[in-house]
């Protein structure tokens, strides 16, 4: 299967304090990581579609933001065409290039990993507030 070309993420973390963590990736059949979302210190927002755009040094990066300060946060990771949003607490808004190919794809045939990266010794450690739950919510924007 294919992954939608334009697509949002949306969860709510509190990430541990200093730590730098994968809270979801996306691996083709052939163990290359497609798709990726490390909170922390420095968000970064990796994606690489079939033919391998952007580059690692390419991938949105984040820098202006700390989600690794005890607090929770809720997170909105959008991408539509040739850029990626993202959206703290719904006040915070930051958008970067994202330089991927026109028509870009992300299989599905491979395995897709909450918490943390494949051969990663460091995981994303989820505590739930009292009666709370932790969501992670996939969404695919197209039009009806």
């Amino acid at each position: 299967g294919v992954f939608p070309e334009d697509f949002s993420i949306l969860t709510t973390v509190r990430p541990k304090s200093g730590l730098q963590s994968f809270l979801l990736s996306i691996y083709n059949e052939q163990g290359v990581q497609q798709l990726g979302v490390e909170v922390g210190r420095s968000p970064v927002f990796l994606y690489e579609d079939q033919t391998g755009n952007p580059t690692p040094e390419d991938y949105p990066l984040f820098s202006s933001l700390n989600l690794a300060n005890g607090k929770w946060h809720r997170v909105a990771i959008s991408v539509e065409k040739k850029t990626v949003t993202i959206i703290v607490d719904c006040k915070k808004k930051i958008t970067k290039h994202l330089l991927r190919s026109d028509q870009a794809s992300i299989s599905t045939n491979g395995i897709t990993v909450f918490g943390t990266r494949i051969l990663d010794e460091e995981v994303f450690q989820v505590k739930l507030s009292e009666g709370g739950c932790v969501n992670v919510v996939l969404v695919s924007c197209f039009d009806i």
